[in-house]
């Protein structure tokens, strides 16, 4: 039996996958179907449009909750239970029922837009299980909870470091191909931060919860996981309210080396993150993410010392032919000596494919669009 209390650290990983309303019902992390007048056919079923919160209390009477609208899951971590996952985990691939096309909702996980830039509505109610025990008794969890925002966005399109970005172009040979690829994989994104209220229940019993969040979105004709090689992110929420995000990827195709990040003081303000000394060969190249390991990072003319220590890592794999797997790693930050955490996402490529054993479970309607989507 699960039982909360108010020394509990109960921590939250919520992942749902959706596509554009109105469009077809395939589902599938972060690849949404898109009107074939827009765009060529070989992207339509690459076309993404992705929301993704992110929620932490950096104390023993607090909490965390991840929500990437765009993987079909939820994920809670309670103390001296173990981390908790639906049962269909790792796979993420989900199709929504008929009756909710016009819905931004699937397995079990729904997510309303309230004001734009400012609030939105998630809830989760649904059966979760262990994560590393497939057999393992199903709990129920029920999440209902208000995000809301007063701050403004981090545009990449327009907030980078120009310096920063062009040191990423240059890393690499310059050939129209270079370009058009530039051009062809360009995504827009922008994160917020924000704050979290509401209350999770897990096998009746009920935590209420407040809490420092961060929002993320991004839209583009194409997610296409097979051209990344691997990326790191750190989601961070410190005890003196400073928070941000710092990431490294290496997708060969355009930035061989992208150093991504904003970093927020408590006041609110908002810088670019401008360096990361974190080399990402020496850092779980050969495919497990280390587990206790420190680096730099520099924004708004600052350098900062962030120290991790992994506490749980749990994985799922993304797209329809799984061709990527997601290391969730929980972890302890500190950060010019202060304390925190968060989660800390490791991507790599996948190449061993979705099992069969699971495609032939899909929806006898979706049979047609599946080698649609693999040759695309």
């Amino acid at each position: 039996m699960i039982k909360l209390n108010s020394q509990s650290t109960l921590r939250v990983l919520i992942l749902i996958c959706m596509d554009l309303p109105s469009l077809h019902r395939f589902i599938s992390l972060f690849t949404c179907t898109a009107p074939s007048d827009i765009y060529e056919p070989r992207t339509m079923l690459m076309f993404c449009n992705l929301l993704y919160f992110h929620v932490h209390f950096p104390t023993t009477n607090t909490t965390m909750l991840s929500c990437p609208a765009c993987v079909p899951g939820c994920v809670v971590q309670v103390p001296g239970d173990g981390v908790l996952v639906l049962p269909s985990h790792p796979d993420t691939v989900a199709f929504r029922h008929e009756d909710h096309e016009h819905c931004f909702t699937t397995s079990g996980l729904t997510i309303t837009p309230l004001t734009p830039m400012r609030s939105w509505r998630l809830h989760f109610s649904g059966k979760l299980r262990l994560y590393n025990d497939p057999k393992d008794t199903l709990k129920d969890v029920t999440i209902d909870l208000l995000w809301s925002s007063n701050l403004p966005y981090f545009d990449y399109d327009t907030d980078m470091d120009t310096l920063t970005i062009a040191q990423a172009f240059a890393r690499d040979p310059w050939t129209r191909k270079y370009f058009q690829q530039l051009q062809e994989h360009h995504q827009t994104h922008y994160e917020q931060m924000g704050h979290l209220q509401g209350s999770v229940t897990l096998n009746g019993n009920t935590q209420d919860i407040h809490l420092p969040a961060f929002r993320d979105h991004s839209y583009g004709k194409l997610r296409e996981w097979r051209l990344m090689h691997r990326y790191v992110f750190h989601h961070v929420f410190l005890e003196n309210g400073c928070k941000g995000v710092v990431g490294v990827v290496c997708q060969p195709s355009t930035c061989s080396r992208l150093v991504l990040g904003n970093w927020w003081s408590d006041a609110g303000e908002g810088v670019a993150v401008t360096g990361v000394d974190l080399d990402l060969r020496q850092h779980g190249e050969g495919g497990t993410p280390p587990t206790d390991y420190a680096f730099t990072f520099r924004a708004g003319g600052e350098q900062h010392v962030v120290e991790v220590e992994v506490e749980a890592s749990p994985q799922h794999y993304l797209g329809w032919d799984w061709e990527a797997r997601m290391v969730e790693t929980w972890v302890k930050y500190r950060v010019d000596g202060v304390r925190g955490s968060g989660i800390c996402e490791w991507n790599y490529r996948h190449c061993g494919g979705r099992p069969e054993a699971l495609n032939d479970q899909d929806p006898a309607w979706a049979a047609e669009y599946r080698p649609k989507y693999l040759a695309a």
